[in-house]
């Protein structure tokens, strides 16, 4: 969208005011070296909304989504001074479904929504066309795991629209986009913390120390570690403090080296005959690139969410180099269009993937399939890659 100038008439919708200001806003925020063709601009356009109504600092805080935001106005003698306090929030249920809009949320889905979440019984209640409709029409686009913060963006009735910092995305620099129930987010937020512990099992048992609250943890959730004793680890939760038996949990220190491309396909294979789910993001049911993005979180690599953004780094392999471990890409058009698919190369021509709505995850060999056909490149992020 272009910027507003004086000649230009303010045809903004809710989504558009969102698009253009909060970019501007956020970058004026960040980076104090602005010009001051930028700080009019914007400065501007909020003259514009000032003038139906609303005040410089309302435009700003419904801008970036209700975030606190203390300036002066003074624009170059106006703009200085200006500082940034995010809202941020925590995941309170087991897994989080980001959804697309507040209205995808169909009543088949009311159990994906509630805190408690009943995430199991959700799933094994989809029939095979309603797991379907969740991707063909765009219902969902990711999931967000117990305890992980998010970025409070917009309110509308019960649903928060949200960033996910830690699923790096094309489609917005800060963190991956969507709506959650506000229900499912706690205001509880954690200090910072040395060391953290990663539950290394689907299912494992965390209960807080008062005993009022008792989840079953996917795979790869993490949380603060505060203290550990022989048989126990008492971590921070968005519930309080709770306990995790040291067997359910590996401990992560805050800089963690990356494993080998052998150990993310051994994490890889204890998820063999997990039916797919679109969007999935725990051991609860993984889509493809939400099975690539785990297992390479698994050993301590943090690559992007989507298949076409990891398609775009990590290291490119040349035909003849790959090793286990290494991201195999797919797209249409015999692999001259979009990538839409991805898998993990387990050695031996083969890949250990989650291929689609109604199918479980599974290792499949490539020669002589659709796979061999579409096949688009190849990259490796283990190794320091």
């Amino acid at each position: 969208m272009q910027l507003l100038n004086k000649s230009s008439e303010p045809v903004f919708r809710e989504r558009a005011l969102f698009n253009d200001l909060v970019n501007r806003c956020w970058h004026l925020i960040q980076y104090k070296g602005s010009s001051v063709n930028e700080y009019e601009n914007v400065s501007y356009s909020l003259s514009l909304f000032s003038g139906k109504g609303y005040s410089s600092k309302g435009i700003i805080d419904r801008i970036v989504g209700g975030a606190k935001v203390l300036f002066d106005l003074k624009y170059m003698q106006y703009w200085e001074g200006l500082s940034l306090e995010l809202i941020r929030k925590t995941i309170a249920v087991t897994t989080a479904t980001l959804w697309t809009s507040p209205e995808k949320a169909r009543p088949i889905d009311q159990k994906a929504i509630t805190n408690p979440v009943k995430l199991e019984s959700w799933i094994e209640n989809l029939t095979y066309s309603q797991s379907l409709e969740l991707c063909d029409d765009n219902h969902i686009q990711s999931q967000v795991l117990y305890g992980e913060e998010v970025i409070i963006l917009d309110e509308r009735g019960n649903w928060s629209y949200v960033l996910v910092p830690s699923q790096p995305s094309s489609k917005d620099e800060r963190g991956y986009p969507g709506w959650i129930p506000t229900v499912q987010l706690s205001e509880q937020v954690p200090e910072q913390f040395d060391s953290s512990i990663t539950v290394n099992k689907h299912g494992a048992r965390m209960i807080t120390v008062n005993g009022d609250t008792e989840l079953s943890l996917s795979f790869q959730t993490v949380l603060p570690l505060m203290e550990e004793s022989q048989s126990d680890y008492l971590v921070w939760t968005p519930h309080g403090k709770s306990i995790v038996q040291k067997d359910d949990a590996n401990l992560r220190p805050s800089k963690t080296p990356y494993g080998t491309g052998e150990d993310l396909v051994h994490e890889a294979e204890q998820f063999i005959g997990l039916l797919y789910l679109w969007g999935g993001m725990s051991s609860f049911g993984y889509d493809c690139s939400g099975f690539s993005y785990n297992m390479a979180r698994a050993i301590g690599c943090t690559i992007p969410r989507d298949a076409h953004d990891q398609f775009k780094g990590g290291k490119v392999i040349k035909d003849g180099e790959w090793e286990k471990g290494d991201l195999l890409f797919f797209a249409y058009e015999q692999g001259k269009g979009a990538v839409h698919h991805v898998g993990i190369y387990y050695g031996e021509g083969r890949m250990i993937h989650s291929p689609s709505t109604g199918r479980f995850i599974e290792i499949t060999p490539l020669k002589g399939t659709l796979y061999e056909e579409e096949l688009c490149g190849v990259r490796r992020y283990w190794g320091n890659s």
